[in-house]
């Protein structure tokens, strides 16, 4: 099995599966029979009466190399076919494969809780339109081919070109950027397929969404993004995490610690790491005073993904200058936490190693540092409730749901949020239940 590499290619979230979890739903689908006659020119001035009767038993996607948004549709057939008078088994076994493009087809208009218009789109198999069958080949014999070929091209839009039972993929998007929560809820929304080439079935079909990043990424996905134990996951990426609630949780703590308070939003904000394509980090601008006996300051904080750790990395590094007694202290903490669900899929952050020092090497001095250091567990207490906080009901699926509300897959019954892991950006494995 091909390596998969987990990034964000500039895209706000990804909903992601595998070709064989697809197909397995596919598998669902009721058979579709095709009784039709038509009359095809095989070259012109030669009319041939062609006679369908034939069975298509459910679609299977074979995710074609390359990638890209083509994918093949294998359609199981049997049955028989008469060209003119002569009577032609298809013998049970025989496929047809169909080269096409998934189709968006909008479902519904709903209206959100706060206001905003959001359309349902589906991704569907769709053989309606004119151009939606690129190309169409088969293992039968060649005598059938040719004319089967355009009759099966007709047949096929007017029996199955409108049945959206042919569904892959479901999600919503809304076209009010004015909402607070903005942050997960597409506006716009596109796919692709990504080839496994060392296991077929391993293959990805991804919904690629934009939130608040107003350009669409990059669709140039060489690996998979799903590892060997995923057949879904949501990424969510890493900007949205640190920006949408890593930062305004920062903000708010040093505030209430800041002499100037009101400041801090301009002191601290998410910038690109250079030489790290698509990764961000949380940094402070410039020194900010603490509202503490002695006048410490914070002389740098950050946040990002240390992706060796696959963790959350917090560090502060506070200083302080006792110039009665001409001593400067300067303490810092550097935390790594990783997610956790237990068994009632309750989310938490666990630190999972911490480094701290200090300058100062007088013991009666601790009081000092105790107090300098102070905002980092109330700092770290208050990122976790923030992002595993589900108490905002017009979020639209908040940190700890995004996963099962980003996307709908086929026959989707129940969805699971397995684990959530940070090796660049936030993955969510899902298990969904049909």
């Amino acid at each position: 099995m091909a390596s998969n590499v987990v990034t964000s290619n500039g895209w706000d979230l990804i909903a992601a599966a595998t070709q064989d979890a697809l197909n397995a739903q596919l598998a669902k689908l009721p058979l579709v029979n095709i009784n039709m006659k038509t009359t095809q020119a095989i070259v012109p001035g030669l009319d041939v009466v062609i006679d369908l009767h034939i069975r298509l038993t459910a679609p299977q996607l074979r995710i074609r190399p390359g990638s890209g948004h083509q994918v093949d549709v294998l359609l199981p057939l049997s049955g028989n076919i008469t060209l003119n008078d002569a009577l032609l088994p298809i013998d049970t076994g025989e496929q047809v494969i169909i080269t096409t493009e998934l189709s968006e087809i909008e479902a519904q208009v709903t209206h959100a809780p706060n206001g905003a218009k959001q359309t349902t789109y589906h991704l569907v198999i769709d053989f309606e339109r004119p151009d939606a069958i690129v190309d169409i080949s088969t293992t039968i014999n060649p005598l059938i081919y040719a004319p089967l070929v355009l009759a099966l091209k007709e047949a096929i839009k007017t029996a199955i070109g409108k049945n959206h039972q042919y569904q892959v993929a479901s999600y919503t998007i809304t076209n009010n950027q004015a909402s607070q929560y903005q942050a997960l809820i597409p506006y716009v929304a596109d796919f692709t397929f990504v080839q496994d080439s060392t296991n077929a079935g391993r293959s990805n079909l991804l919904v690629l969404m934009q939130t608040v990043t107003p350009i669409k990424g990059s669709f140039a996905f060489f690996s998979p993004v799903l590892a060997p134990d995923q057949n879904f996951a949501v990424i969510m990426s890493n900007k949205l995490l640190l920006q949408y609630y890593i930062l305004p949780a920062l903000i708010s703590k040093i505030q209430g610690m800041a002499k100037n308070g009101s400041a801090v939003p301009g002191q601290i904000n998410v910038h690109s790491i250079a030489g790290q394509q698509y990764m961000y980090e949380i940094a402070n601008t410039g020194d900010i005073a603490l509202n503490k006996d002695h006048d410490p300051w914070i002389s740098q904080i950050t946040a990002s993904i240390d992706t060796n750790m696959q963790a959350l990395c917090l560090f502060l590094d506070a200083k302080a200058d006792v110039t009665f007694l001409n001593i400067h202290v300067d303490a810092w903490d550097r935390s790594w936490l990783q997610f956790s669900i237990d068994n009632k899929g309750n989310i938490s952050l666990v630190q999972v190693k911490e480094d701290k020092n200090s300058s100062s090497s007088l013991d009666w001095w601790e009081w000092l540092i105790a107090i300098i250091l102070g905002p980092i567990p109330l700092i770290i207490t208050a990122i976790m409730d923030a992002i595993v906080s589900n108490n905002e009901p017009d979020l639209g699926g908040s940190f700890a749901t995004v996963g099962q509300n980003l996307v709908t897959w086929p026959n989707q019954k129940t969805v699971i949020l397995k684990k959530i892991t940070t090796p660049n950006h936030v993955v969510f494995t899902l298990d969904v239940n049909f």
